[in-house]
């Protein structure tokens, strides 16, 4: 499995619970990350090995990719995230070796990075045309990002096979934070709680003018759970929304369905998700979902609203009034757990596999 790293992220996450799971059926599964970094890593059992291609550019990756190739002689490679996924058919090509390369698209490229200059735009799309075609599988883990990879690449739409993301089965949580929780969960009010990295793309800013305006009407409290380089712009925007006394930054929680057991609305902000795994770990919580219907996870996953409130991207107004309405009349929570088993480990497992040919 060719990653960048393995810091917290979804298609990392997803990496791993795959990884495990072939390797307790019996498989020998290597990382090949471009840096050995990330609070994954301990994640792995010991059974799997770790190579480090110690490239601080995806560009010098290439040659040590080709030399692990050439040395380990694998018999397949699953190559997750665009450029790692063109990297690792040219790797392939270069190496002169025979095993199957299967690329793993996770984003919407085109909503990823926005501001892209027209060229980057066509130079990714070139270099996709140029790789994706040797591919012996192309796989995206939502249909958006499939009609994406194929529209960039010039494959047809019938080539790329939608995968959707696996969540593992709950386990028993780690022991939560006392601290944490009791700053969170202080008072009668309801609890809403969003996971996800503190970055643009998962504008946390909407979620916090939503939530000022929750606030209005009812004494709530919010726990954001995740790091990131937004954090300290976040922190300000709650002081200056009023907010901050009510709103906790719990940080990086290795898993964090215990807080999301405890909460009464799972909200996501997001302006783009490929997937989005997170949703379905909180529908597998029976914790009703309001999220943005954003590029091309969400809407997926919720079936376009009836398996959870939808909300225009941006809009903090919809966003609060979604979740005023949803605290009013919750769903049924075996509905939204049954849902969730549609994303089993055993349905991605199979699909990989057989993409793989393992």
């Amino acid at each position: 499995m060719v990653l960048h790293d393995l810091r917290c992220g979804g298609a990392e996450h997803v990496c791993v619970t795959l990884a495990r799971e072939m390797d307790s059926a019996g498989l020998r599964v290597e990382f090949v990350l471009r840096r050995a970094i990330g609070e994954l890593l301990t994640e792995l059992p010991p059974t799997i090995q770790v190579h480090d291609l110690n490239a601080a550019r995806v560009r010098d990756a290439l040659f040590p990719l080709v030399r692990y190739l050439k040395d380990r002689r694998p018999r397949a490679v699953l190559a997750a995230l665009w450029p790692l996924t063109s990297l690792a058919v040219w790797a392939r090509r270069l190496a002169g070796v025979h095993c199957r390369v299967v690329t793993s698209d996770h984003c919407i490229l085109s909503q990823t990075k926005p501001g892209q200059s027209p060229v980057m735009r066509r130079a990714i799309a070139a270099a996709m045309r140029l790789s994706y075609p040797a591919a012996d599988a192309v796989v995206a883990v939502s249909r958006g990002v499939a009609e994406e990879v194929a529209r960039l690449s010039g494959l047809r739409r019938g080539r790329v096979s939608v995968i959707f993301n696996p969540i593992t089965p709950l386990a028993p949580a780690r022991p939560c934070d006392d601290d944490l929780m009791n700053r969170w969960v202080t008072g009668e009010g309801p609890r809403l709680i969003a996971v996800a990295n503190l970055k643009v793309m998962k504008d946390q800013g909407t979620l916090l003018r939503a939530f000022s305006v929750v606030r209005k009407s009812l004494d709530a409290r919010l726990l954001i759970l995740g790091e990131g380089p937004e954090r300290p712009r976040l922190e300000a925007l709650a002081e200056d929304l009023g907010v901050a006394g009510s709103v906790t930054f719990g940080g990086h929680q290795p898993t964090p369905h215990g807080y999301i057991s405890a909460a009464d609305v799972f909200v996501m902000s997001s302006r783009s998700e490929g997937f989005g795994n997170v949703i379905v770990e909180a529908l597998a919580c029976g914790v009703p979902v309001v999220s943005t219907d954003c590029p091309t996870g969400p809407g997926e996953i919720l079936e376009q609203g009836r398996f959870g409130r939808l909300t225009p991207v941006g809009d903090p107004d919809a966003l609060a009034t979604a979740i005023i309405e949803v605290l009013a009349s919750p769903p049924d929570p075996r509905g939204l757990r049954q849902r969730a088993e549609v994303f089993s480990v055993d349905r991605a497992v199979s699909a990989y596999r057989k993409a793989l040919a393992v």
